[in-house]
């Protein structure tokens, strides 16, 4: 999915006064040997691995200091930009709204996408729902990777107004309406969400730290369990422990789980990785799928 993403993104038109394209092209030709911008369109890696052997050249001695943190600022740039066009598109899905309108009081979404199509759609239909914590009137929302609509605000900097947002931690603000916090122009930084590298690693923030507890807690004392389209990558490793280790008592005691992705490989991802005792359903998300979602009395 990065993959295709990465073009999708070096299609987008650069911000006014930035040149985020030819940043990221730059730094392509610098860190692979058979990338040729001049193919069109050219061959791009998966942006997870670029960014990646980006974030981990700033350590390198050899290389100006501000050379790479550049190159990399340029490309989260770029991307957030893109996924927030994409989010925006997405809202319009039927598929969407029917989804948010089977869910209940109650329901919890742990989610890694950093979109707030969820959000929205609630927002849309006067649904009441938490960021923060379970809340049993209510849908409850765990963002394990941070949110488009989400800033951490930089110590020392305050908000000319601190009452235009909604305010998830001391540091932790969203935008009222869960539109896209563009901060880039204020404070030259991307929204609050945990960047695509390889082997990723939650920040230490203590808002992601609280809500990685509350899932946990949430998938240890859930009923059953339904994983929609995601695809467990083998190095996710906070993830994938995070989930063996949050249903291992639910499969051990053979409660439900239910995978549910169009690729036979995650199921076969998810039996190895986290436990052969897993249902595995090959389906994309669909109205099929959401009567599966409708017709389980008992679910969290």
């Amino acid at each position: 999915m990065l993959r295709t993403l990465f073009a999708e993104m070096m299609n987008t038109p650069d911000r006014p006064g930035y040149d985020d394209r030819n940043e990221v092209l730059n730094a392509l030709v610098v860190l692979y040997p058979h990338f040729d911008r001049a193919l069109s369109p050219p061959s791009y890696p998966p942006f997870e691995e670029f960014l990646s052997l980006a974030v981990t050249a700033q350590d390198l001695s050899c290389f100006d200091e501000h050379y790479w943190p550049a190159k990399t600022t340029s490309a989260l740039r770029l991307l957030t930009g893109c996924l927030a066009a994409k989010s925006a598109d997405a809202e319009k899905s039927p598929l969407l709204r029917q989804f948010v309108e089977q869910l209940r009081l109650g329901d919890i979404i742990i989610t890694f996408n950093w979109d707030p199509l969820i959000e929205r759609a609630l927002l849309a239909l006067d649904r009441p729902f938490d960021l923060k914590e379970r809340r049993q009137d209510r849908v409850t929302i765990l963002k394990l990777h941070g949110s488009l609509s989400w800033v951490l605000v930089p110590e020392g900097v305050r908000l000319a107004d601190p009452s235009d947002v909604d305010w998830l931690s001391d540091r932790v603000c969203c935008t009222k309406n869960h539109t896209y916090y563009d901060v880039w122009d204020p404070l030259d930084q991307s929204p609050f969400i945990v960047p695509p590298v390889i082997s990723k690693r939650p920040p230490t923030a203590p808002f992601l730290e609280h809500l990685w507890r509350e899932a946990f807690a949430a998938l240890v004392e859930a009923g059953p369990v339904i994983i929609i389209g995601y695809s467990l990558p083998a190095d996710d490793l906070q993830a994938r422990t995070l989930l063996r280790s949050g249903l291992y008592p639910k499969l051990t005691a053979q409660k439900s789980c239910m995978i549910i992705d169009p690729d036979p490989l995650v199921g076969s991802r998810y039996f190895t990785l986290i436990a052969n005792s897993i249902s595995f359903r090959q389906a994309y998300f669909s109205e099929g799928v959401l009567s599966i979602l409708d017709s389980d009395d008992d679910r969290k």
